[in-house]
């Protein structure tokens, strides 16, 4: 019933899946459910909050466009990491893409329980697993059975959203927004690492690039195009949800969007927002166990992890070992980490990540080598690059020591994993081994 690590991923995902898998990633938990802590902690300023974070994100949005147009292997990230700053730093972004986007889909996924007990009353962890049961078999079944999934629940948001902030944008009451700034701009670049989470799983359609028609051209499309639409979505959608209350109004709620569509769109419209939000959570649990499981599988095939995960099922040409631990690992972080450390910890191994991808894009253009031929590349080089990596790592130290100390351990962690196991089972072909070789040899001249 299965291939071993000689099995191959069969190219069946559309430009449509892969946008709406990138967008169904973004619109989730993030704003559904970080909204109202946004602005307990920031007030109206957590519109900027969101901003921000947007932004920082779409300066990898680009960079890892290029990249992936370049080197379009399942992975994404990682391969790209690992074929530019070299097999040690590619086992962390490796690591750290895997983890980061296992903390986001268990994010969702208990985000998903709180909408649901808006219909059922049931407690939060039991729907949470189901859930992620639930979207297992999806996923084991296929990519683009999953793929068609995500166009339909992502084009049911997007209505469901652009009819809410655009009555809501009719509604809004000004004096809401005041004190704008109620707990300063501290408070603002705090809650832009917080909510940054909301961001994280826009360069997954690069992951499952080895299933995706004409990866190439497809994949720059799906990243520019999808962040770009959720970054106005958000913003407005913030901007709606601090407008129509004042700041306390939403302390305290899991579901914040759902109290502000209640405000001037009535019961209807709560039910309405309340299906959007499990719609939304579900989304996002549905990419992040679609794309996560490929950088364990690429991780694997090179040789950084065990053979096993590199298996590829015989009938439904999926990796079903890597999807199968990947929802165990979303199993145990439901069980034993709140919402909040859900989200942090996944905004700060992102931020890593991201600052990663942007520095890999200036070596690939430093280098020049011949084998990267990418089809698209990134405007405002080397500008947005040096931004992106400034400002990425700076908003993990803003976001507390937590997230700071956690995403530390995980670089040492994934150093660790490379040196005691995979150090003798890769071979470093990167473009940072080629730059060192030569200043050695002019040194040495």
């Amino acid at each position: 019933m299965k291939n071993k690590i000689t099995g191959k991923l069969k190219r069946n995902v559309g430009f449509m899946s892969a946008v709406s898998i990138s967008m169904g990633t973004m619109i989730g938990a993030g704003i559904f459910v970080l909204p109202g802590i946004a602005i307990a902690k920031a007030g109206s300023g957590a519109i900027i909050s969101f901003a921000i974070a947007g932004l920082i994100a779409l300066t990898a949005a680009l960079s890892a466009s290029e990249l992936a147009s370049g080197m379009p292997k399942a992975g994404g990230s990682y391969h790209i990491i690992n074929r530019s700053l070299g097999p040690a730093i590619g086992s962390v972004a490796g690591w750290g893409s895997w983890v980061g986007l296992v903390f986001k889909g268990s994010f969702a996924v208990v985000g998903f329980a709180y909408y649901f007990a808006l219909f059922v009353h049931l407690p939060v962890v039991p729907v949470a697993i189901a859930a992620i049961v639930f979207l297992t078999f999806i996923n084991v079944v296929g990519a683009k059975e999953s793929g068609t999934t995500q166009i339909l629940m992502v084009i049911g948001l997007l209505i469901i959203l652009v009819v809410f902030t655009g009555w809501g944008f009719f509604e809004v009451n000004f004096s809401n927004y005041k004190p704008f700034l109620p707990y300063g701009w501290d408070s603002v670049f705090m809650v832009a690492g917080l909510v940054f989470v909301s961001y994280v799983g826009l360069i997954e359609a690069s992951a499952i690039a080895e299933e995706i028609k004409n990866p190439r051209e497809t994949i720059p499309k799906a990243i520019i195009l999808s962040t770009i639409i959720v970054i106005l979505l958000y913003v407005l959608v913030m901007f709606v949800v601090a407008g129509v209350a004042p700041h306390g109004f939403f302390a305290g709620t899991e579901t914040p969007v759902v109290k502000a569509a209640e405000i001037f769109m009535g019961n209807t419209g709560m039910t309405i927002l309340a299906f959007a939000g499990l719609l939304a959570t579900l989304s996002t649990g549905n990419a992040v166990i679609l794309c996560s499981p490929r950088y364990s599988f690429a991780m694997s095939r090179d040789g950084l992890m065990p053979d096993w995960l590199s298996e590829v099922h015989g009938k439904f040409y999926t990796p079903y070992k890597s999807i199968l631990v990947t929802a165990g690992a979303m199993i145990l972080l439901v069980l034993f980490v709140d919402v909040i450390g859900l989200a942090e910890l996944a905004s700060a191994f992102n931020l890593v990540l991201f600052s990663l991808i942007n520095v890999s894009v200036i070596l690939m253009r430093v280098n020049k080598p011949l084998w990267f031929k990418p089809s698209f590349r990134s405007p405002g080089y080397p500008l947005v690059q040096t931004i992106g990596t400034i400002a990425s790592l700076s908003l993990i130290p803003a976001m507390g020591a937590m997230p700071t100390i956690a995403a530390l351990l995980f670089i040492f962690g994934g150093l660790s994993w490379y040196y005691l196991w995979g150090r003798d089972r890769i071979e470093n072909k990167s473009v940072a081994l080629d730059i060192s070789r030569g200043l050695r040899a002019r040194m040495a001249l």
